[in-house]
């Protein structure tokens, strides 16, 4: 079972679908964006949901933890691809699925 979350209103949601199949989906209640949460989901996925990052800057961080063993937050926040606010943010989102 996978969780989703609302950016919007917060609401959750949990569906069997992929996150790809609810690409762009819309949340029921109040038409806000919907985004895969939960632990399972990456650090580096979700701050791609957000727009926070795009794929060739998650690469370059990916690449960079491999010889540096840094945490990819860390390593985007030093590479200035991200304030540490939005990591922040993207944290409590991946946690969102452990409540």
């Amino acid at each position: 079972m996978n969780i989703f979350k609302c950016l919007d209103c917060a609401q959750k949601f949990y569906s069997s679908a992929e996150a790809r199949t609810l690409k762009n989906s819309s949340c029921q209640l109040c038409g806000g964006k919907i985004i895969a949460v939960g632990p399972h989901i990456k650090l580096g996925a979700i701050l791609l949901q957000l727009g926070a990052i795009d794929q060739d800057t998650l690469d370059t961080a990916l690449n960079r933890q491999e010889h540096e063993k840094l945490r990819i937050g860390e390593i985007l926040i030093r590479m200035k691809a991200v304030e540490p606010s939005i990591i922040d943010y993207a944290l409590e989102l991946q946690r969102a699925g452990r409540e």
